[in-house]
């Protein structure tokens, strides 16, 4: 080739048995789809030279669909594309050794595109080769994550060496700790349990654990500062971090402990590129009451400014489709980084987070992805994170938030649900329960809940906020759902825009029921905002309340107040023993019927309730027994 773009250099469909022997394919810097594509019953390619070409788009440069294939001795230089090797098809056993890459930018090495379940062990194994790469380009997972490891699990026994070809990058399989160097750093890729003793460790590179009989325990006392771009990585295997109540595992930057290794050669960094665990590691064991059993757990750890902002890590713990227990874990972010302090993707057992402490994360506190169990959040403390401190995208599992603290996040000025202390999607279904928590100092929302059959927040705190609550369900809850607001406590909580809201619930079919709370020293448009878009709300009962010095502006529409109740059908509301005391409102309650035709359907029984004006009260309504059959407002004498 020179210069030309081309479909595929050799393409070989249906053979039964394919040898490639000592064949050289100059590319001069021609473009091509792939250089070598293979469909045969078997592969041998052995001494070849492909060089100087570019793939288009997501393509590699050799794909290989054969029953058994053997690459090896081949050069491969000057590449520049998506992927080096693609395993596709019927691959039952391939061996890709002693090749040569070198001089080439790729985004990964080796790509899978479909499971290998029928592989002995599920597990492919490459090399030895020699890769020329980066450190930065294998803490990007270039050369082991970037395949999908939900596929195949690939056990790589290769040589990295740097582009300038004079210091070695990674050589597995070696010994992972040099005990009298107090350095650690490599592939443990056979069945053994490694133990750190307490005490002061330098990682100059990734820690890699790729066999499911590898195990890594750090004692209490451990403290390991790592290199740029150095991490612990869990592809296969299990790792225990094991800290005490006063003792803690700490795992940081080489930031101000540089001196105490007494050697030139240990970097001095800031930020290290955190913990992954892949979705063949082996997560926790859990027994009942959510007690530790075995296998894989995080406990009384300090993780300051892990995580790097690419795609490959992008939080300072980061689970991929793995759970395991985080209990007294904290974890300091770096805020100029867009990372988050804990994030599950697709999780397949409970996610379990006691006494998790996440500060100043540049993106969310904790993220949770699609998991395929319940979700328990307790004695949390989640503060300073840039977009948010809880986000949870679920499909009808149940979470629990209990006795946690969630102030300060969502700084961003940007007006957005994700902007939230929590934020929670419920796909539809699931019980989402907030207690005990305190909801303080947001720009935007304290709570922004969706789509839960049931949502239950009790006995919480929130202040400080601009929109403290907001409740929204789908048409898919079921009629027998509710939500429920108790015993908690709004106050100085402020919303200065047009048409703000403060506690914004609108309900689809649940049962409301907003008993025992206090609400104090707030200011929006409407204070509490209920709205029934629907006409088949089974119960709205707002019981036993206290609303005092609350400020509502004025309003031409007239719809602005403490307690606005809306309905776009017709419902029947029960308000019913609640105390008014809000001199500084437009209105302390308002009715809307927003059907257009019948003003009556809405129906609002309002009884016992005490109202404390600082004049003569005006009413504007029908009152018959008790009970409003018209559109109604109570306002104090201004």
């Amino acid at each position: 080739g020179s210069g030309q773009i081309m479909y595929d250099f050799i393409d070989i469909a249906r053979a039964g048995s394919v040898s490639i022997f000592g064949n050289s394919i100059m590319g001069r810097g021609s473009q091509l789809r792939r250089a070598l594509n293979v469909y045969s019953a078997s592969l041998s390619m052995d001494g070849n030279t492909i060089d100087g070409c570019s793939v288009v788009g997501d393509y590699s440069f050799i794909s290989i669909d054969s029953g058994q294939a053997v690459v090896q001795n081949n050069l491969f230089s000057n590449l520049t594309g998506h992927s080096l090797l693609q395993l596709t098809g019927s691959t039952t056993s391939i061996n890709f050794t002693d090749n040569m890459l070198v001089d080439s930018l790729l985004g990964f090495y080796v790509k899978t595109s479909q499971p290998f379940d029928y592989v002995p062990g599920g597990l492919i194994e490459i090399g030895p080769n020699f890769w020329n790469a980066s450190v930065e380009e294998l803490s990007e997972g270039a050369y082991d994550s970037k395949y999908d490891a939900e596929l195949a699990t690939i056990i790589f026994a290769s040589i990295f060496i740097d582009r300038d070809m004079t210091q070695l990058v990674l050589a597995p399989p070696q010994e992972l700790l040099d005990e009298d160097e107090m350095r650690i750093s490599g592939v443990v890729s056979k069945e053994v349990t490694i133990v750190l003793r307490p005490g002061l460790y330098y990682a100059d590179g990734p820690i890699i654990l790729r066999h499911p009989g590898a195990q890594l325990v750090l004692q209490a006392g451990v403290h390991i500062v790592f290199a740029s771009f150095a991490s612990i990585r869990v592809d296969l295997g299990t790792l225990k971090v094991l800290g005490d109540d006063g003792f803690p595992v700490k795992l940081t930057p080489t930031d101000g402990f540089t001196e105490e290794f007494g050697d030139t050669s240990v970097e001095n960094t800031t930020v290290w590129s955190g913990i992954l665990f892949g979705p063949n590691a082996n997560g926790t064991v859990l027994g009942g009451g959510n007690e530790y059993v075995g296998g894989s757990v995080l406990r009384h750890c300090k993780v300051i400014s892990g995580g790097y902002a690419d795609p490959a890590n992008t939080a300072s713990i980061y689970f991929d489709r793995t759970s395991v227990l985080l209990k007294a874990v904290s974890i300091v972010g770096t805020h100029d980084k867009y990372v988050d302090g804990v994030y599950y993707e697709r999780p397949p057992e409970a996610v379990v987070l006691q006494g998790l402490s996440v500060v100043g994360a540049g993106r969310y506190g904790v993220s949770v992805n699609y998991p395929s169990s319940s979700v328990l959040v307790d004695a949390a403390n989640i503060t300073g994170c840039r977009y948010g401190g809880l986000t949870l995208n679920t499909n009808r599992q149940d979470i629990t938030i209990t006795g946690s603290r969630f102030e300060g996040n969502a700084i961003s000025s940007s007006s957005s649900s994700y902007r939230s202390q929590i934020r929670a999607n419920g796909g539809g279904s699931g019980i989402l329960s907030i207690s005990s928590c305190i909801i303080s100092t947001s720009v935007d929302y304290g709570v922004y809940a969706y789509a839960y059959s049931q949502i239950h927040v009790t006995s919480s705190v929130f202040s400080k906020t601009k929109r403290p609550l907001y409740i929204r369900s789908s048409s898919s809850s079921s009629s027998s759902s509710e939500i429920k607001l108790a015993l908690n406590t709004f106050s100085d909580n402020a919303c200065l825009d047009t048409d703000c809201f403060g506690i914004d619930l609108r309900p689809y079919s649940q049962s409301v029921l907003i008993q025992g709370n206090i609400v104090e020293g707030n200011s929006a448009s409407q204070i509490v905002r209920l709205f029934v878009s629907q006409d088949y709300v089974p119960e709205v009962e707002v019981v036993g309340n206290i609303f005092r010095s609350n400020n509502v502006p004025d309003s031409t529409s007239g719809s602005n107040a403490v307690l606005a109740l809306a309905s776009n059908g017709a419902s029947t509301w029960h308000v019913n023993g609640n105390e008014f005391n809000n001199a500084l409102s437009q209105y302390e309650m308002s009715s809307s019927d927003f059907t257009g035709s019948d003003p009556t359907a809405m129906s609002i029984n309002a009884t016992n309730n005490f109202f404390t004006f600082a004049g003569e009260a005006e009413v504007t309504a029908s009152m018959i027994d008790n009970r409003i059959t018209t559109m109604m407002k109570i306002r104090p004498n201004l």
